[in-house]
């Protein structure tokens, strides 16, 4: 009977300390990945100006990925919106102009996200240790087991909110639209957000740059 009380009380305890740290609340908020932007001004564009775009995509961020990159991905979006890129000025009804400006990465762990706060998984140690030792009839033996507990559940709530890794990731462009024959511009500023528990520069980057240049196809 107390092997089997043991044993149920240390399977409660494993997972008191578990489902209440940090790192299971992060781990479950954001382990879907999320993309969002956000624009400091709309663009819009006169009715019926055309379909010709000329398009010049400028990478003047510390981020690794080539202009030429950004551009073709960029055309591919508007052609798909059906416009026609081309490359010779008089011919452009619009001229679109974007410069990568900042890429930023912001990585925090679960206890940094819950603003520090940690005692969970020591006090359902300290509880159930107590508990686990109660059958001994011995205060000095239930202090002990709860003392053992508590710093039990710390360090394995320590050991998971330090493991889980939220990931942010920025892309903020300046953009400027110009109307060649009425020569009419207007300038806005893009930033892209990608979100996701553990995720890393080399699998956001793609998903960041996709997402960005199906996006500046919108602006308009």
């Amino acid at each position: 009977m107390k092997t089997q009380k043991a044993a149920a009380l240390a399977t409660l305890l494993i997972a008191t300390m578990l489902t209440g740290c940090a790192a299971t609340q992060v781990a479950i908020e954001k382990k879907d990945l999320n993309v969002s932007s956000t624009m400091t001004n709309p663009i819009f564009v006169t009715p019926g100006m055309g379909k010709n775009i000329l398009i010049q995509v400028r990478n003047m961020s510390t981020l690794k990925v080539a202009s030429e990159t950004l551009q073709l991905n960029v055309e591919n979006s508007f052609r798909a919106k059906g416009y026609n890129v081309v490359t010779d000025p008089a011919s452009a009804d619009y001229i679109l102009q974007a410069q990568l400006m900042e890429a930023s990465a912001e990585i925090l762990s679960a206890r940094q996200l819950a603003g520090g706060q940690q005692g969970v998984g020591s006090a359902a140690g300290a509880v159930l240790g107590g508990l686990l030792a109660s059958g001994t009839n011995s205060w000095r033996s239930v202090g002990v087991a709860a003392g053992v507990g508590a710093l039990a559940g710390g360090i394995a709530e320590t050991i998971a909110d330090a493991a889980v890794k939220a990931a942010t990731y920025h892309l903020t462009f300046a953009v400027r639209v110009t109307e060649v024959p009425t020569k009419k511009e207007s300038e806005t500023k893009v930033t892209f957000t990608a979100e996701k528990v553990q995720m890393k520069p080399d699998e956001a980057l793609p998903i960041l740059v996709e997402k960005t240049c199906e996006a500046l196809a919108n602006v308009m």
